[in-house]
């Protein structure tokens, strides 16, 4: 995250980003950040959902996110569209994955960018994730 900075000069296209762990406050703060800095003039964003604040104490933070979110930056003047279609989907409430539209060729030709992150662990339920991710994305296929 402390290299973040860096890459906007290394010119990329799409940045999917994982992990980054932001609460709806804390969103709100990079946008606006991002709004006045390079990163606002050179991207489009699309964020998934943002994390549930992290408990301390007993006390929910409104800045301390949960690990997890996903996020995918489009380099302007690139036409993007945000899918809609998994809005309601388990993963997407997770901030386990976004999916977003990207123009290659003016508007007439576009790639799907699945943005996707997934638990590691052997936790069950990161396995049931797994499995639901990958079964998802076997249908988005077939779509």
């Amino acid at each position: 995250a402390n290299r973040l900075g860096e890459l906007p000069a290394l010119n990329p296209d799409v940045i999917c980003l994982q992990e980054v762990a932001l609460t709806a406050y804390t969103r709100n703060e990079a946008e606006y950040v991002m709004s006045k800095d390079e990163w606002g003039k050179t991207y489009k964003r699309h964020w998934g959902p943002p994390q549930p604040g992290r408990a301390c104490g007993g006390v929910t933070s409104n800045t301390v996110a949960e690990r997890g979110g996903v996020a995918t930056f489009v380099r302007k003047p690139r036409a993007m569209i945000q899918c809609e279609y998994g809005e309601k989907d388990p993963l997407y409430l997770k901030s386990r994955w976004v999916q977003t539209r990207v123009s290659i060729n003016g508007k007439q030709r576009w790639i799907h960018v699945f943005n996707v992150y997934c638990p590691s662990s052997n936790k069950t339920n990161a396995s049931a994730d797994r499995e639901k991710l990958r079964e998802h994305l076997l249908y988005q296929k077939r779509a």
